[in-house]
């Protein structure tokens, strides 16, 4: 990861525009696949989940509640590990690493087919969440931080707005679409790929 830029350095594009929001507008983009991972994947589709681990699987909603709190318990206690992470290795390495293990994440959600299966769910609420929310926007807020010293709030609300919003009127209506036309586990299994 690149050293903070000095106060007295600032970088122009030829308009006049300062380049941080060059790199504002392609975290804008990395925030929208973390709202994804954290927000739309699992919020959309879980009463969905539940429901059909009740009604195929014979599993009560509050057992299922159990493995989702316990999986996003892990992901919150593991949080500080992945911190670590993007400061040892940086982005290019975990960025991609964290997209892969959503996808694993969703490919294994779409493999709850049996009772004995249910369990895993707290692994891929785990997966998922620590993946979105533990590796994808502390980068971005790490690189933001970077680039921006006197509008570093500024910089991380417009791309925490641009991001929730874009993936809240587009990708959420995409993906309740697919939820409601194909189902969630087909949903979850186009996500994968």
């Amino acid at each position: 990861m690149a050293p903070p830029l000095p106060p007295a350095v600032v970088r122009l594009l030829p308009c006049g525009c300062f380049y941080g929001w060059v790199i504002a507008a392609v975290l804008t983009g990395c925030q929208c696949v973390s709202h994804i991972g954290s927000l739309h994947l699992i919020t959309l589709s879980v009463a969905r989940i539940y429901a059909t681990f009740e009604t195929e699987l014979g599993v009560e909603p509050s057992a299922s509640a159990s493995l989702w709190m316990v999986g996003c318990g892990m992901a919150a206690v593991l949080t500080p590990w992945y911190g670590r992470a993007i400061d040892k290795w940086g982005g290019r390495i975990c960025v991609p690493a964290a997209l892969f293990t959503m996808a694993v994440g969703n490919l294994i959600l779409t493999q709850i087919t049996s009772r004995s299966t249910v369990p895993l769910f707290a692994a891929v609420v785990f997966i998922l969440r620590s993946s979105a929310m533990g590796t994808l926007t502390p980068y971005t807020n790490t690189i933001l931080s970077q680039w921006f010293f006197r509008r570093r709030g500024l910089a991380i609300s417009v791309v925490e707005m641009v991001s929730m919003s874009v993936s809240t009127f587009i990708f959420a209506q995409l993906w309740q679409h697919g939820l409601d036309t194909i189902g969630w586990r087909a949903t979850h299994g186009i996500s994968a790929l």
